[in-house]
């Protein structure tokens, strides 16, 4: 546990708190809806998991030995997993390889194709894998095993995070968790930047959070973190747009206390700047040793907005929308007609908006994880003990256990937040992780959805889940028994 620089817990936090448990009920009762017997059935998995959960807590380890065991569990079972499955690239993915093969030869030619004119900002992950290949070879397998690696990084973060707001015997409970939960797994062999970039974004909170407050050089590698994770995946306005938010609630109550304000306007201020100064030498660049002319900038943004606001396709990728936007060659025309498009969209009604908004949650937080990119090649039986078990079947089954671990993750978020509502302070790690879920879920309301795209928020909901298990174990110990006792 940290001690610390807590936040005093006024109306706007408890609004944050407050927001992060309202959240998890309502994706709880978006899933629950159309399927209670069954997860009920399947709680029996759970149940067993929690009890595996309970035995490895209870285990005599130190934090450094949880630390190195967690990580080398969480390495090897999704590099097996990834070594077995044998997926192979398609659709974006298929391009990264493509187009890193390339680069690892120092051929940087496929800035010509569409795709990458596009989505110039693309080429950070191709530069990326491009580099792991120049040292460990072309193929796959040594992009699936760094993959893992940033895998098993985050996985361990979740219990760090978690140590520093909930007790050790929880943290260690929801970093178990998150080694169980399925999800990861079915993207362990699949080459999305969401590996790397994710792992950076939260270890860029957890440094801010734990060290920047106090040690200026933290506040800058934290930013500089944020920005390499943005240069894979363009999503750094979530954890830039959370600082912000810390750092404003961090100042309004440190008018009494000169130190304290300079420390959160100090770290806020050099967090920005950092993150503005690095992220622009870092896309110049990628234009300027001839990766791509556009440096890694998203030339079209308007396209998220475009899809996320299509009430036809409820948010979804679509393939009319890109017929109509993507092979327009005048380039202000096309923005031209996509804002058209956005002005069109949002303005049918709030009351068509709201339910667009609906269905859109739906679909993220609610539908079955995409196996496509996973299982390229399905066979028809798998053989189990002598027995041939239907594919499709055991997959099924598999994707309701799944939705098990999801559900019981959010129902311990909620509840553990609910009972932090009454805490007087609020440690500013706590803060900043719900922030990045609430950020996070709320951007997806006007943006593209897809059901991979929840990977990143479930990061912060099982490091949350440490709340509702130190709740149980609270429970627990008030009765005598300690559910999670040494």
């Amino acid at each position: 546990m940290c001690d610390k620089t807590g936040l005093k817990s006024n109306l706007l936090i408890k609004l944050v708190i407050l927001f992060t448990a309202a959240s998890g009920l309502f994706i709880l009762v978006l899933n629950f809806i159309p399927g209670l017997v069954r997860y009920s059935l399947l709680s029996l998995c759970i149940t067993a998991v929690v009890a595996l959960v309970i035995v490895c807590v209870r285990a005599r380890l130190t934090p450094l030995g949880f630390s190195v065991m967690i990580f080398f569990l969480a390495f090897a079972a999704k590099l097996i997993f990834s070594l077995v499955v044998e997926t192979k690239p398609i659709s974006d993915f298929l391009l990264f390889y493509d187009a890193a093969k390339m680069a690892a030869a120092g051929d940087y030619t496929f800035q010509s194709w569409c795709y990458f004119s596009v989505w110039a900002n693309q080429s950070g992950i191709v530069l990326f894998y491009a580099g792991i290949m120049k040292l460990f070879g072309i193929g796959l397998t040594p992009l699936i095993t760094i993959n893992c690696l940033f895998m098993a990084g985050t996985n361990l973060l979740v219990y760090l995070m978690a140590r520093e707001f909930a007790t050790e015997k929880a943290a260690r409970a929801s970093a178990l968790l998150y080694l169980f939960y399925p999800a990861p797994y079915l993207l362990a062999p699949v080459l999305t930047n969401q590996h790397s970039a994710d792992f950076l974004f939260f270890l860029s909170a957890w440094l801010f959070a734990k060290k920047g407050l106090k040690s200026y050089p933290y506040v800058l590698l934290s930013a500089f973190i944020a920005v390499l994770g943005n240069g894979l995946r363009l999503m750094g306005i979530i954890p830039v747009a959370a600082v912000l938010f810390l750092t404003a609630i961090g100042i309004f109550q440190s008018f009494k206390n000169k130190k304290r304000l300079l420390s959160y306007l100090k770290a806020g201020l050099s967090y920005c700047l950092v993150f503005i100064l690095c992220w622009t030498l870092l896309s110049k660049s990628a234009a300027w040793l001839g990766v791509n002319p556009k440096g890694l900038e998203n030339t079209f943004p308007l396209w998220k907005f475009v899809v996320g606001l299509n009430h036809d396709s409820n948010g979804q990728f679509n393939v009319k929308d890109q017929n109509l936007l993507m092979y327009q060659k005048d380039i202000e025309e096309r923005d031209r007609l996509a804002a058209a498009m956005i002005k069109k969209r949002v303005s049918v009604g709030s009351a068509k908006l709201f339910y667009l908004a609906i269905k859109k949650e739906l679909l993220l937080w609610t539908k079955s994880e995409n196996t496509g990119f996973t299982f390229t090649k399905r066979p028809k039986a798998i053989g189990i003990m002598g027995l041939q078990i239907p594919f499709e079947a055991l997959l099924h089954q598999g994707l309701h256990v799944e939705k098990v671990f999801y559900l019981f993750a959010f129902l311990l978020m909620a509840a553990g937040s609910l009972c932090r509502l009454k805490d007087k302070e609020v440690l500013p790690l706590l803060l900043l992780i719900q922030l990045y879920f609430g950020g996070y879920f709320l951007s997806h309301i006007l943006v593209e959805v897809q059901p991979r795209y929840r990977y990143f928020a479930m990061i912060a909901v099982f490091t949350l889940a440490s709340l509702g298990f130190e709740k149980l174990e609270a429970l627990k110990e008030s009765h005598g028994k300690g559910l999670l006792r040494k």
